[in-house]
């Protein structure tokens, strides 16, 4: 799930998040980016784990292909 998507469904705004991930809202912004954005830290990665109950994993920061099962 999309850090974005998980975040709007808690009804929590990016400076809320921010503030329970130690960050700034702008860092937030940077990484729900649909275009250029940026991987987390990870720091970040463990703490947006544990805040969304492991809803949001750190490859959800990651396009990768779809992959058929073999």
């Amino acid at each position: 799930m999309k850090l974005a998507v998980w975040r709007k469904e808690q009804k929590m705004t990016q400076a809320a998040m921010a503030a329970a991930l130690g960050v700034s809202q702008p860092y937030i912004s940077q990484i729900e980016r649909a275009h250029n954005a940026m991987m987390p830290g990870k720091d970040v990665l463990v703490k947006i784990y544990e805040l969304t109950g492991g809803k949001v994993e750190p490859n959800d920061f990651v396009d990768l292909p779809e992959r058929s099962a073999a």
